[in-house]
């Protein structure tokens, strides 16, 4: 953070009741230290645990500052990714930037088609939605915000497990628009095991889906705002319908394979989707000047890797809508 090129801001930590050595961290750095063009504060809150939520908000209350940037603790941004995105709130009716997030841990299997599914499954998707000033989540590991955005949004909201999705909808909701700028990049710790990928994913899906129960109203009633009764819409049909209707297409040829003889179909299909993966992948790897090794992953991303996905995403669905109770959960972190 102290590796920024932006000439005035302020770190802010919040230690959300750490039991390792965070806090002892945390305070041998407040104070003033030299950054990359003047002075950096460095200041700490220490706060009985309450969650992300409470922890963000605490954070930001105590910030006098006009903007303020909201990330994650295993995150790292880029040393342009203040400057690019700060600009963009010359427009006054912008109330937040999302930023762009890239896995740094590759090298791996499931890290490396993680990585290929920030660039071609999110980022792109960001990048239409840009266009229209109304990207739908504004990701935890770097979003800038013009403060009096949160203020009118009421701050984080603690009753979701996605409070970026809820907090998102909520700025919309105040007639804010949101903005997407790739240049600024935050390199985060992706889930290097299947159980662990999993239990983020089974929570991003029952948050979001909370997220969306929570602002039903603007789902059913588009006089309210078209504009974020489209951005619902097409976060329920991610959460909801997509993943039902990828799994009801694999079985579909499964079914016509085993029992009907026509296995060419599987071969077919799986090529096609193959080559529409290779495409949408080496535009966005192109524009992003990502890594070209990542383009052979499309042969078992879309098949294999987001089915799996999607079947995380319907199992974490049913027990949403059964009431199941659930915690926030914790991931390992290796610290790459």
């Amino acid at each position: 953070m102290l590796n920024l090129n932006y000439s005035n801001y302020e770190i802010i930590i919040v230690n959300d009741g750490s039991t390792d050595d965070t806090k002892a961290i945390a305070e041998s750095m407040v104070g003033y230290h030299k950054g990359t063009v003047s002075q950096i504060k460095i200041s700490l809150i220490n706060k009985v645990n309450g969650g992300k939520s409470t922890a963000l908000n605490a954070g930001i209350k105590y910030s006098d500052a006009e903007f303020v940037l909201c990330m994650d603790g295993d995150s790292q941004l880029s040393p342009d990714s203040l400057r690019f995105a700060v600009r963009h709130f010359k427009d006054a009716k912008i109330g937040a930037v999302a930023g762009n997030v890239k896995v740094v841990n590759r090298k791996k299997l499931l890290t490396d088609l993680q990585a290929l599914e920030y660039i071609e499954g999110l980022n792109m998707a960001r990048s239409a939605q840009s266009y229209l000033r109304a990207v739908n989540i504004i990701p935890g590991p770097i979003g800038l915000f013009r403060k009096k955005a949160i203020v009118d949004a009421g701050y984080y909201s603690r009753d979701t497990f996605a409070e970026d999705a809820d907090l998102t909808l909520k700025i919309l909701a105040a007639d804010w628009n949101i903005y997407y700028e790739p240049r600024a990049i935050s390199f985060t710790e992706a889930p290097s095991k299947l159980q662990q990928l999993l239990k983020q994913r089974y929570r991003w899906t029952r948050g979001i889906i909370q997220s969306i129960r929570k602002h039903k109203k603007l789902l059913i009633n588009p006089t309210i705002s078209f504009r974020n009764t489209a951005i619902l819409w097409s976060m329920f049909y991610e959460a909801l319908i997509w993943p039902t209707m990828n799994i009801a297409a694999h079985l579909f040829f499964i079914i016509a394979a085993l029992f009907f003889g026509f296995s060419s179909l599987i071969i077919f299909w799986w090529i096609g989707l193959a080559i529409l993966d290779f495409i949408s992948a080496l535009y966005c790897i192109i524009t992003e000047k990502e890594e070209s090794r990542l383009l052979p992953y499309t042969i078992v991303y879309r098949m294999f890797f987001i089915l799996v996905i999607d079947i995380c995403k319907a199992m974490s669905t049913i027990e949403e809508f059964l009431g199941i109770r659930m915690t926030w959960g914790k991931l390992e972190r290796t610290g790459v």
